[in-house]
């Protein structure tokens, strides 16, 4: 009768609750002859303040977001930079849906406010750094709608992470097909998700867990063109060599009696060769409770 919206068969936030996560991200990338290793650590506050039938309320407070190792200290000033822009989302509250689409930020006024001080900031320092004013022209553009800054939130680390195909959707299932950029920002990608839980639902009441796996795979056809798209921009690197492989898995732990995430851990990785371009994100985020 309900098909794939059938809310039994689906995990969502159901009840009020405050959490805080923490989120680890690792990264091992090598572009050529450049080696990047970087391990950050962001942590959240959350508060599901309302839940109706078809919008949940929640704020969202960053507690901290700190890089906590690199091989490349150069990195490091650019995530100084990058913290100073991402103050601006530091408070969210906002309207999503069941699967963690952002359809209305609440505090818009306060998140142009918090701008408008960066960007006084950064205007101070852009003839020092070049980098910096395209970075202001870039976040000018994405202030000059409402739809723009529901955009900006929905890019926010936590969304993509927490909810991540899992929220929302019929259990098991499978996702329609995505669109996304490759790891290095040089190919679109079509991604589908396979998404399985450990048990059927609806779950018996005494039930306090549900584990998914959820595994990504590209539906797109990688053949020499594609390649070339990806990668032609490494000097040095022959590509009729190159075999690429991407792919994702995820693992989450949810209370289905509230919805609340206990615990998630996410793998993405592009090999196109492993000795000279390949990128691996690992995502780990814990509840503090």
């Amino acid at each position: 009768m309900f098909g794939n919206n059938n809310p039994e068969k689906q995990l969502f936030f159901r009840k009020p609750f405050s959490e805080k996560y923490t989120l680890t991200i690792k990264a091992d990338v090598l572009a050529g002859s450049m080696p990047i290793k970087t391990t950050t650590e962001i942590r959240w506050n959350l508060q599901v303040i309302k839940v109706e039938e078809d919008l949940i309320e929640i704020e969202l407070i960053t507690l901290d977001n700190e890089l906590l190792a690199t091989n490349n200290p150069a990195l490091k000033d650019l995530a100084r930079m990058n913290q100073a822009f991402a103050r601006m989302y530091n408070e969210i509250h906002v309207l999503i849906d069941r699967s963690g689409k952002v359809k209305k930020v609440l505090n818009e006024e306060l998140i142009k406010r918090k701008w408008a001080s960066t960007k006084a900031e950064m205007q101070a320092i852009e003839n020092q750094v070049e980098a910096v004013k395209g970075i202001i022209i870039l976040n000018d553009e994405i202030f000059t709608s409402p739809e723009k800054i529901v955009t900006a939130v929905q890019n926010n680390e936590f969304f993509s992470i927490y909810f991540h195909h899992v929220y929302g959707r019929k259990l098991p299932g499978d996702t329609p097909v995505e669109t996304r950029w490759n790891h290095f920002q040089q190919a679109q990608v079509d991604w589908s998700y396979s998404i399985r839980s450990n048990v059927t639902l609806p779950v018996m009441t005494n039930q306090s867990s549900v584990i998914i796996d959820v595994t990504g795979y590209p539906v797109t056809r990688l053949d020499n063109n594609w390649i070339k798209k990806a990668y032609s921009a490494f000097q040095n690197v022959d590509t009729s060599q190159i075999k690429p492989h991407l792919t994702e898995l995820g693992k989450y732990n949810i209370d289905p009696q509230t919805g609340r995430l206990k615990e998630a851990y996410l793998l993405k990785e592009e090999i196109a060769h492993p000795q000279f371009i390949f990128s691996k994100m690992e995502y780990t985020m814990k509840a503090a409770n």
